[in-house]
């Protein structure tokens, strides 16, 4: 977007917003990778978002939501909460995507009824790597699947480079 700031005042304008976490905005507006944590959090939150300050020096920088969310998303039902409110704020941004965005829910699914409910957090991770590297390359979408064999490699191979030791030696988290 050329003014990420007048775009978040427009949709915050508008009655057919979902609900979804201010502080997130920006990161579709933008085109960052969302932060599930701060969206499930979010969702259980009964308190409006505040601004918290961050100091950089003699600098300080106030920003909207939580510093640290108080949820995180830890199994596949958290994770299709987050997704969930995620798809649908992507879908009133980018209606165009309601396909990818569809299909890129059934990929992930997919994932995870083909895990244990132990390596459910390796799904999480790996969506989390997709939705991250689809953000910094604008030549990708959520269902280039083919593009995304070294993230599943790095992921769910026993060798693989993001898999957690005690992953690997059969504990969970």
């Amino acid at each position: 977007a050329h003014d990420p700031k007048r775009v978040k005042h427009k949709w915050l304008k508008s009655p057919f917003l979902p609900e979804f976490p201010e502080s997130e905005l920006y990161n579709i507006i933008r085109g960052r990778v969302v932060n599930f944590d701060v969206v499930f959090s979010g969702w259980y939150s009964d308190e409006p978002e505040e601004y918290y300050e961050e100091k950089l020096g003699k600098l300080k920088i106030k920003i909207k939501g939580e510093a640290e969310p108080s949820k995180s998303v830890r199994s596949s039902q958290d994770w299709n909460v987050a997704y969930s409110l995620f798809s649908r704020a992507m879908r009133f941004a980018f209606p165009h995507r309601l396909d990818e965005l569809d299909d890129y829910g059934n990929f992930i699914h997919q994932k995870f009824a083909q895990n244990v409910s132990k390596y459910h957090s390796r799904v999480i991770a790996f969506d989390k790597a997709i939705r991250k590297q689809v953000s910094q390359r604008r030549d990708l979408q959520l269902t280039d699947f083919d593009q995304f064999s070294d993230l599943y490699e790095g992921h769910f191979s026993l060798s693989g480079c993001c898999v957690n030791e005690e992953w690997s030696s059969g504990t969970s988290k």
